[in-house]
């Protein structure tokens, strides 16, 4: 996989090497900003912006832009028989023909004046994207097989989908190009790895990073920093395991995974705007059971909008016994992704039983024991345990009846109720759970469908379930 003797740096700019979609959402390029003293009019904060010498883009009351005109040769001062003098001019102008609705850094543009249907905005700083150059990367090399590929039975397919999803990202983002793609989750021990890979692939894509959590679970309306930062990145110690926030979280997931190429930006003072959006996600968690709660179940809705990976323990390539050890590992890393990326652009194929030209490039693939375990510990999966603590008696051993009759009777059994309230908190949460029970292999639960109500036949579990 590693040692491909191929090696023409042309995949980058390929787009026959992107999933149909890409071609169909290319980013605009910045004007080209002319010479001299341009001021852009933001006119929701009714200030304006000029560079400095330094190339910083900073804003300015009318009184400090006409200071700055002024010290580049623009008058000040009406000539005689003109009311406006020549720095007035020049604001009247900015304000009829530059005048924007959002400046600040953007995820995916690179500095310059943009405007894109009716939306006018300035990115004021830009990413930087690590160059590709023919190397070595041991090291990078050794944390990626030794957290991915140590599994016997899916080591190979794991390496093969994280780069293929990497790639993929690498493409789409130095093409310029907006593409839907999958959140990539990795669930594994303490001390794995993980989270050194999550950074390194802040690194891979422009150094830019935001933490989404608080937006994605409605703990604010405020997503601005979001729009700042390519890479967002989710971790289980600040996520919540209560199925309502899960739920939520998973929505979340697949708005800015998978929806449309704008997204709606709400700074805290500032007016929403709508802006195009280059994202990728990664979410790192430990692998115990319980801890796989902070994912969205994998229902119909969400499962092909995450890539689950399983990592595992092993022997670093440097020693990670102190914080100054990791720190080294971590710039040894980082000095090898010249190498690993043109590598990745370069040499490595996607596999064809894992590609999936038609929208996201590569399949959504779940490793299966953490999906076993996460089918285990799913709101279905607890509907069935309550209903199996209240429904059986030992001359019964089927229950017919629609989901609200269903839910009136765990609601009125006092040992269970309070966990039923929880699980079933929002409107047509049996019916729904129910649905996908009957989707189960040897299901206990089917669906029967009468002109004027829809019924489940419940069998009770078999001896030693």
């Amino acid at each position: 996989m590693w040692n491909s003797p191929k090696f023409m740096l042309k995949r980058a700019a390929n787009l026959e090497d992107l999933p149909s979609a890409y071609k169909d959402c290319p980013l605009a390029e910045p004007e080209v900003v002319p010479p001299g003293i341009v001021s852009y009019y933001d006119r929701g904060q009714k200030e304006y912006l000029i560079q400095n010498k330094r190339g910083v883009w900073l804003s300015h009351t009318e009184s400090s832009l006409k200071r700055h005109l002024k010290a580049a040769g623009v008058s000040t001062k009406p000539a005689e028989g003109e009311a406006l003098s020549a720095a007035d001019h020049h604001i009247l102008d900015t304000q009829h023909h530059r005048d924007i609705q959002y400046s600040g850094p953007l995820c995916g543009r690179q500095m310059g004046f943009y405007e894109e249907g009716q939306t006018r905005f300035l990115v004021t700083e830009s990413f930087t994207l690590p160059e590709p150059t023919v190397g070595g990367f041991p090291n990078l090399k050794a944390l990626i097989h030794g957290l991915l590929g140590s599994d016997e039975k899916h080591g190979k397919t794991q390496m093969d989908v994280f780069l293929a999803w990497m790639q993929l990202a690498q493409i789409a983002l130095r093409a310029g190009r907006i593409q839907a793609s999958q959140a990539l989750a990795i669930a594994g021990p303490p001390g794995c790895g993980k989270s050194l890979l999550q950074a390194l692939i802040t690194a891979m894509l422009g150094g830019r990073q935001a933490k989404p959590y608080r937006y994605l679970s409605g703990g604010t309306d405020f997503n601005g920093e979001l729009f700042e930062a390519e890479h967002l990145v989710l971790e289980d110690e600040f996520m919540s395991r209560r199925i309502s926030d899960r739920q939520q979280l998973g929505a979340g997931i697949k708005n800015i995974c998978v929806s449309s190429r704008t997204q709606s930006c709400h700074r805290k003072g500032k007016q929403a705007v709508t802006l195009p959006a280059w994202w990728r996600l990664t979410i790192t968690l430990n692998d115990e059971p319980e801890a796989l709660l902070v994912l969205p179940p994998l229902d119909e809705h969400i499962a092909d909008k995450i890539i689950l990976l399983r990592g595992a323990n092993f022997d670093f390539p440097m020693p990670m016994d102190s914080a100054k050890a990791h720190e080294t590992f971590m710039a040894t890393c980082k000095a090898e992704i010249p190498a690993f990326l043109y590598w990745l652009l370069n040499s490595f194929t996607i596999p064809e039983a894992l590609s999936d030209r038609r929208r996201y490039g590569v399949i959504s693939w779940h490793h299966p024991a953490l999906k076993a375990d996460l089918d285990s510990l799913s709101p279905e999966a607890d509907l069935l345990a309550l209903i199996d603590e209240v429904l059986w008696t030992v001359t019964c051993e089927e229950w017919r009846g629609t989901s609200k009759e269903l839910q009136r009777i765990l609601f009125d059994d006092a040992q269970v109720a309070p966990q039923a309230r929880r699980l079933l908190e929002y409107r047509n949460a049996c019916g729904t759970y129910l649905g996908r029970l009957t989707t189960k292999p040897d299901p206990r639960v089917r669906e029967t469908r009468a002109a004027t109500r829809r019924e489940y036949t419940i069998t009770a579990p078999r001896p030693g379930e």
